[in-house]
């Protein structure tokens, strides 16, 4: 079984003394979204949990930020030129800015070569036959178990591109 380890340091003590020196340093957009984070992280529960993971938890909450960051930035990303109004423009300008800024916080994602590497890797290790529908899905979950940070659009691309 692969299985990749990262080092990543950030936990809720980090990310609240990076809250901190960015109020410090009048950084409020990094301010602001790491206060929506540790918000969401505390509006969790999950840390009152008996063994909580504080690293996994803080971990899921950046990965979740970006998803829905990365998700607006799609959806703006469909309007053309005509329908940008100066709300519009100030509001990718923000989006684009919390993406780079959350962006520090995770662990750099895999290169499309690298991941196909895994993913070749997995398909000889646990026998898939990739003829099967359910492969698809086998395969995806084996990824995310390897811990490692990837893009999923890109993953599928690879995967459906080896199964043709």
């Amino acid at each position: 079984m692969i299985n990749i380890i990262w080092n990543n340091k950030m936990n809720l003590f980090e990310l609240k003394k990076e809250k901190m020196k960015a109020a410090k340093n009048n950084d409020l957009v990094r301010k602001n979204l790491l206060s929506v984070i540790l918000g969401n992280i505390d509006n969790s529960g999950k840390l009152k949990k008996e063994n909580a993971d504080e690293k996994a938890i803080v971990s899921d909450a950046l990965n979740a930020m970006f998803k829905q960051l990365k998700k607006a930035k799609d959806e703006f990303g469909n309007l053309d030129s005509s329908n940008q109004t100066s709300v519009t423009v100030d509001y990718i300008e923000q989006v684009n800015a919390e993406l780079t800024i959350i962006q520090e916080y995770l662990p750099e994602q895999l290169s499309e070569a690298e991941l196909e590497l895994i993913i070749d890797k997995l398909i000889s290790e646990n026998n898939i036959d990739l003829s099967e529908k359910s492969s698809f899905g086998k395969l995806m979950r084996l990824l995310k178990e390897t811990g490692a940070s990837f893009d999923g659009s890109v993953a599928s691309k690879l995967i459906k591109s080896k199964s043709n």
